[in-house]
């Protein structure tokens, strides 16, 4: 939950958050606060199928369908 938090504070996510968005509305402003929660099992369930386990890079998977990216899962 620490690394969740601690990546919350990265400014690039947050750039990126706020150029991309759902049904034409961005995902978040500069403003906006990011929490932490745990994952729902429905969540946790479309993270375990999208994230690819041989990379070591980290996984971003959106539970939206994010505008104009058919491939996304959502929940």
């Amino acid at each position: 939950m620490r690394e969740a938090q601690e990546l919350c504070k990265e400014g690039w996510l947050r750039s990126d958050l706020c150029a991309l968005t759902y049904l034409d509305l961005p995902l978040c402003t500069p403003g906006s606060k990011l929490p932490v929660r745990p994952a729902q099992p429905e969540e946790e369930r479309v993270y375990q199928q999208s994230a690819n386990p041989d990379s070591e890079d980290l996984s971003l998977v959106y539970l939206v369908q994010i505008d104009g990216a058919s491939d996304r899962p959502s929940a």
